[in-house]
């Protein structure tokens, strides 16, 4: 029971986060190359799943993944498949599996739409960080993609170690704090969720088309710390955003200081993974 409610200041310094990221990726426009690829590497109706074959679903998912898929990978999805289909049945809605959060570059192991609630479901063999991790997707989701913004979102953390589960908890902007399953009562979880959640249903097609687009605050923000800053407070904020738990695209924004300070300074960034190293010069790889 304590564990949710105990997120409360994270969840807090997570929604400052994002008030906070870089302009330059706001206000970009969606690269041509993002409509060519599939937002989900499988969708379904859940009826429709219920009823695919599995080595469809398992082929469609190795199709579409970017990553050299292990023994150990196809297994872990046809686990996933086989809980959602056990979890789901007799719900009108729609699945997404490895479903990508637009621009951001993160993937959310499945998310679920039924009526006015967007289910967003981390899988994990130990707890670890899947409470902060799917919490997080939840926020990429909320601020970040047009479909989400005014949407009720649910974070579900489905592992065997996950503990009890708690009350259902509504946070801030209409994501509520993460629900913890062990998968054999997953779909108790998610009825109590829509028992308890009102709502005017979604079209999952829009919903799920809906492009990069951040909500009009975080731009304000961005444009507000940005405005007449010099270079060096700049960098200092892109320091403290990185302390707050700033992702893959704060580091990319700072390949950019990277690229332009060369020599100047301890920074090296490799453009080509995004991430960020001292080595005592700066310099950045293509």
């Amino acid at each position: 029971m304590l564990g949710e409610h105990a997120m409360a200041p994270r969840r807090h310094l997570l929604a400052a986060r994002w008030n906070a990221m870089p302009l330059w990726p706001l206000v970009e426009t969606a690269a041509p190359q993002e409509a060519l690829r599939p937002r989900a590497w499988y969708s379904a109706r859940i009826s429709d799943f219920a009823k695919a074959d599995e080595r469809l679903i398992l082929g469609e998912l190795v199709a579409n993944s970017d990553f050299d898929v292990t023994p150990e990978q196809k297994n872990a999805w046809l686990d996933e498949v086989g809980t959602l289909r056990t979890a789901l049945a007799g719900l009108d809605g729609d699945v997404y599996l490895e479903f990508t959060i637009p621009r951001v570059g993160r993937r959310a192991d499945a998310v679920v739409v039924v009526g006015a609630v967007i289910f967003v479901l981390e899988f994990k063999t130990s707890g670890g960080r899947g409470l902060d991790q799917v919490t997080d997707y939840c926020f990429d989701l909320k601020y970040f993609h047009s479909g989400s913004h005014s949407a009720v979102i649910v974070p579900m953390l489905v592992s065997p170690n996950a503990g009890a589960g708690a009350d259902l908890v509504r946070g801030d902007d209409d994501v509520y704090f993460a629900v913890r399953t062990q998968g054999q009562d997953l779909g108790i979880r998610v009825r109590e969720c829509l028992a308890g959640i009102d709502g005017v249903p979604l079209d999952a097609s829009s919903w799920a088309a809906a492009p990069y687009r951040p909500t009009p605050t975080i731009v304000e923000a961005a444009r507000a710390l940005f405005a007449g800053a010099p270079r060096g407070r700049n960098c200092q904020l892109r320091g403290k955003w990185r302390e707050l738990g700033g992702h893959l695209e704060q580091d990319r924004a700072d390949c950019r200081v990277g690229k332009r300070e060369r020599g100047k300074g301890d920074l090296h960034c490799n453009r080509r993974s995004g991430r960020r190293e001292d080595v005592g010069r700066a310099s950045c790889r293509n």
